[in-house]
């Protein structure tokens, strides 16, 4: 059965090469101490990543890309 979280990105760089990334729970591990990000689980997104969540502006590529802020 499909488990719906929300979560926060923390790596695009799926082993398996199948669209997956690795999440961090938000209020489930929020201690980064704790949960190191080495544990954190695998999971599909639930928008799709060829398409944009935000800003409802242009189309993104089929893959997942990294953020960076200036």
């Amino acid at each position: 059965m499909p488990v719906f979280v929300e979560a926060e990105v923390r790596d695009i760089m799926d082993p398996m090469k199948s669209g997956r990334v690795k999440i961090r729970q938000y209020k489930r591990q929020d201690n980064e101490q704790l949960v190191k990000d080495e544990q954190l689980a695998w999971a599909l997104p639930l928008m799709p990543i060829t398409e944009p969540s935000t800003a409802k502006l242009g189309t993104s590529p089929v893959r997942s890309e990294e953020h960076t802020s200036e």
